[in-house]
């Protein structure tokens, strides 16, 4: 009956009516009972509740049948049976019902859910018990959870759904001992899931599966990751290790709320550098940004091995000439290249500061290193930017100096596959979007420093001084264009807001202006997709993705060719594509953004980040972005999580 009540029928359709209490109680309401044909044990007895509400269904669906199907009922609802009416559609939304939550929970797992109903005893005082089957086609495997007896079948399959919400909500020590292999299942195919190619990262870690949100607290996650590999028995592959690994460290990145204060830095910067109007605006306080930013994106960029602390400290000696002392002991502590950068960030500050530092080893777990000088060192806002550049390590002021802080996990490591994976993801890799940028922050500072170099230095004649400042001109253009390169690619994310985007008129009024800036050789194919959805991601993220890869497509097809833009929403994501018919692009471009290796820059001028700005920016939102084989030209597609706003609409 509910197919012919919806304009488009589906080829399955979840449905979430009114429990059957409130059917029951509007049939009696109403003394719909009295009409009904009973045997003589059910005279005696009474109707049941599913009896009574399964008459009053039956009449409304013969109403409706005999009214020809209308949109509603509420028009032609007779008065006297307002009542009734508050009864089976209430004003405020219904609280689903067991049965309901759990096909919507197994729906997300990629689970399928069926139920087996046995009754006992006499139709009158039938006694009915379900069994919710839950089976994964990915693991071809099944498990079965048996709900206690009640009268009913509807009552009966929400008592084994119950009982396997129940089941799927509890830790490792609560779980009943009849019922591991449903937990095993779950976590078996949630595992399996994140070790795929398009893992539901961000809404994963939002529902709170799989441990995800525990990714910034790593003895609770490394602790959670142990009970995991209990219940898994040993199930392991490099393939699921490695993959997990991966949806572990996409989900580091998702959650991260530091990182975004070096990209807000480097913004600034970049907007400094734009409004300098001659070279004498070349101040210290820019030069020293430039160089800063410089060092924290090689090092979030660079793959370094690590360093033992007593090495470091004998580095320090020889590069600071005796400026900076270690008095103490020093403990036989291995840092990883960025928990290294940081110390060596506090370091130089102290030294920079002027006059003697020194430095002493205050706590050994967590290791706790303390910076003193004769000089308060003035960098207030530099602590925020280099405890941004890993979880470990914090750098913070105190009297006198600078204190840095490393943190590492106090669990001992569990063999097991969750737990190597989660202990992996805990250490950074190298990010090439970093290190790109870091090499254009260099010679950004090399362009700085010639162009303030030439615009000071003494000129014997009247021609030299004029050669010397169009020189100095000469690098502030140049360092400027480099700058504008880097504010094309940078987006700051807004982590106290929840950005989202409505794809739909959001895609259409970017084709619509790209249109406008389009050569007249260069056709646009526009989105035809008419389906609803909202992306986890800003505005203006979104358009510089959009623009990098539309503006490398228009260069491929600059002699003439066609530009293609659609997109689509499966379960988790939506993917917008964008494709032209040109040459195709490289395979060793491909290869390059796939492993994280520098990718050569085909434009005059380019600066080479493009591509690898674009994944940067998916990676925050637990997006990505993959190049399509394609038998002509280029296609890629842009993953994009969805907002709850639309998974509850799909629902």
């Amino acid at each position: 009956m509910a197919r012919w009540a919806v304009v488009e029928r589906p080829d399955t359709l979840l449905l979430v009516t009114s429990p059957n209490d409130a059917y029951e109680r509007a049939c009696r309401w109403a003394d719909l009972t009295n009409g009904l044909l009973l045997g003589a044990g059910q005279t005696l007895m009474g109707t049941s509740p599913e009896i009574t509400a399964n008459t009053f269904q039956a009449v409304m669906a013969a109403v409706y049948l005999g009214k020809r199907r209308p949109a509603t009922l509420a028009s032609d609802w007779p008065p006297a049976w307002r009542p009734v009416w508050q009864m089976i559609a209430p004003g405020r939304a219904r609280d689903l019902d067991d049965t309901t939550r759990l096909q919507r929970a197994a729906n997300k797992l990629r689970l399928d859910i069926a139920y087996e109903v046995e009754s006992s005893g006499p139709n009158h005082q039938a006694v009915f018990v379900a069994t919710a089957i839950l089976t994964s086609s990915l693991l071809r495997d099944t498990v079965r959870v048996t709900g206690e007896a009640t009268s009913g079948k509807t009552a009966a399959r929400h008592k084994a759904s119950r009982r396997m919400l129940d089941i799927l909500a509890s830790s490792g020590g609560e779980i009943p001992d009849d019922s591991h292999a449903v937990k095993r299942l779950v976590l078996a195919q949630q595992a399996s899931i994140l070790a795929s190619d398009n893992p539901p990262i961000a809404a994963w870690t939002a529902s709170r599966q799989f441990g995800l949100h525990l990714i910034q607290s790593p003895d609770e996650l490394l602790a959670w990751a142990g009970q995991v590999d209990q219940h898994l028995q040993g199930q392991s592959s490099p393939q699921l290790v490695a993959g997990l690994t991966n949806a572990f460290r996409r989900a580091r990145r998702l959650a991260d709320t530091r990182e975004p204060a070096i990209d807000a830095e480097l913004l600034e910067t970049l907007n400094a550098i734009a409004a300098v109007g001659e070279p004498a605006g070349l101040d210290r306080t820019i030069t020293d940004r430039i160089v800063r930013l410089c060092q924290l994106f090689r090092c979030m960029g660079a793959d370094e091995p690590d360093t033992d602390l007593a090495q470091l400290a004998r580095e320090w000696d020889t590069l600071h000439r005796g400026r900076l002392t270690l008095n103490g002991p020093t403990p036989a502590t291995m840092l990883t290249a960025r928990e290294r950068a940081v110390l060596d960030a506090a370091a130089n500050t102290m030294v920079r500061s002027g006059g003697l530092a020194t430095a002493r080893v205050v706590d050994e777990h967590p290791l706790r290193v303390h910076f003193t000088g004769t000089t308060e060192p003035d960098v207030a806002h530099a602590y925020a930017l280099w405890s941004a550049v890993t979880w470990s390590a914090v750098m913070r002021p105190v009297p006198g100096g600078v204190e840095v802080e490393i943190a590492r996990p106090t669990i001992q490591l569990n063999d097991g596959p969750v737990s190597r994976a989660a202990f992996a993801a805990l250490h950074h890799r190298p990010d090439p979007f970093r290190r790109r940028v870091a090499d254009v922050l260099h010679d950004i500072k090399n362009h700085a420093s010639a162009s303030r170099q030439a615009a000071s230095a003494v000129a014997a004649t009247p021609a030299d001084h004029h050669e010397q400042q169009a020189d100095a001109y000469r690098h502030l253009e140049r360092m400027q264009r480099l700058a504008l390169s880097l504010t094309a690619v940078t987006s700051v994310p807004d982590v106290a807001a929840r950005s989202e985007v409505d794809l739909g008129p959001f895609i259409r009024q970017y084709a619509r202006d790209l249109l406008t800036r389009l050569p007249n050789r260069v056709g646009l194919d526009t989105p035809a997709t008419d389906a609803a959805a909202r992306a986890a991601i800003d505005e203006r993220s979104l358009g510089l993705i959009l623009d990098n890869l539309t503006a490398n497509a228009v260069e491929a097809i600059a002699r003439g060719g066609r530009i293609r833009m659609d997109w689509a929403v499966d379960e988790e994501s939506a993917i917008i594509e964008v494709a032209d018919d040109g040459p195709g692009i490289g395979a060793d471009v491909v290869a390059a953004l796939d492993s994280g290796a520098r990718i050569r820059t085909t434009k005059q001028g380019g600066s080479g980040v493009g591509l690898l700005s674009v994944q940067s920016l998916l990676q925050r939102v637990g997006g990505q972005l993959a190049c399509i084989p394609s038998p002509a030209g280029t296609k890629w597609h842009v993953r994009l999580p969805l907002t709850a706003a639309t998974e509850e609409t799909d629902e």
